[in-house]
C-alpha cells in the first residue's frame, strides 16, 4: 500500500487522536513496542502522543519508518 494511502486511512480512522497515536495504532504497535524502536520511556511517548512534548526530527523519521507513514504527516 502506498504511504499516502496509509496516511489517509489512518487520518479517517482516528481523527481525534494525535498523528503519532493514529500511526502507531494503525500499525498495531503498543506504546511499549514503539518505545523499543525509539529508545524512549513509555511516559515520554505518552507525553508526545498527548502533545506535552514535541518530536525530534530523528524520532519523527523513526516513527515514520516503523509505521509506514510519511514523516511530514506526523507533524501536529
Amino acid at each position: 500500500m502506498a504511504t499516502r494511502n496509509v496516511s489517509s486511512m489512518v487520518s479517517r480512522a482516528t481523527a481525534a487522536s494525535s498523528p503519532v497515536t493514529a500511526a502507531r495504532k494503525h500499525k498495531g504497535l503498543t506504546q511499549a513496542g514503539l518505545c523499543a524502536v525509539l529508545g524512549i520511556s513509555q511516559g515520554h511517548l505518552s507525553d508526545i502522543e498527548r502533545g506535552r512534548r514535541s518530536l525530534t526530527d530523528e524520532q519523527r523519521r523513526q516513527i515514520a519508518s516503523a509505521t509506514g507513514v510519511e514523516a511530514a504527516w506526523l507533524v501536529d
